[in-house]
């Protein structure tokens, strides 16, 4: 891609990641990389509030939103922004497949990424247009952000990629869902956090979409294994 800037949004003087940040602008010095360090919290969401900080740095029209945990190859910008020679369409969001590393915890979450909540959004995306995007990479031009307030009109929502989504499409702008997938690297430490992960995307998902929530068990094998299973045992009068 001829040209970009990447801009690290931190809201912690102390946070351990600011080593790692200034060693890679250090690296890669010929780019156009830098961070922001601003404590100031604008609303309830900080993933937001980072974005705010950010904002007044960024200098192109095109805006893309990546989540800290996701790899990418070099073809990754130039490949997912070419939807955007449609007018039609003002957001731009990706697929991610999980990667684990480490514990079982992390396998377990990187599988119900991959076999569950991946041919969900598929299945979704075949039966409606998208309305929301997926927080992993979105991208959306700056002039069509401003329309609906600028990202302070996410500040006081969890899901703020599904919001970004549904508020962009209020202005009858399509969400384009890009063939590209990324990669998320799935790091859970403890049981307890991989149910806790689970249990507030499972409440999000009934806040925002309660009828596709209600239908999730059609992407369940489990669920619709012993459904079947009791179907076919009352049909045949437990013959089978």
């Amino acid at each position: 891609y001829p040209r970009y800037q990447v801009i690290f949004g931190l809201q912690d003087k102390n946070d351990p990641a600011i080593p790692l940040v200034k060693q890679v602008i250090k690296e890669f010095s010929d780019n156009d990389t830098s961070f922001i360090i601003n404590t100031e919290l604008h609303g309830t969401n900080h993933k937001v509030s980072n974005l705010i900080n950010m904002s007044p740095n960024i200098k192109y029209e095109y805006i893309l939103i990546a989540d800290s945990d996701v790899r990418v190859s070099k073809k990754y910008l130039s490949q997912v922004v070419e939807p955007f020679s449609n007018e039609k369409v003002g957001v731009i969001t990706c697929l991610y497949n999980g990667k684990p590393k480490g514990k079982i915890t992390s396998r377990l979450n990187a599988m119900f990424i991959n076999t569950w909540f991946l041919p969900s959004v598929l299945i979704s995306h075949m039966l409606q247009p998208m309305r929301y995007c997926l927080g992993a990479t979105m991208i959306v031009k700056r002039s069509i952000l401003n329309r609906i307030g600028g990202f302070e009109s996410l500040s006081n929502h969890l899901a703020d990629d599904y919001i970004l989504g549904k508020l962009i499409s209020s202005l009858g702008y399509k969400i384009h869902l890009s063939n590209y997938i990324v990669e998320n690297i799935v790091e859970e430490t403890s049981f307890k956090n991989l149910t806790l992960h689970e249990l507030r995307w499972a409440r999000t998902l009934r806040r925002v979409e309660p009828i596709g929530y209600a239908l999730t068990f059609l992407t369940d094998s489990l669920v619709l294994g012993i459904i079947l299973g009791v179907t076919l045992y009352v049909i045949t009068g437990g013959l089978i």
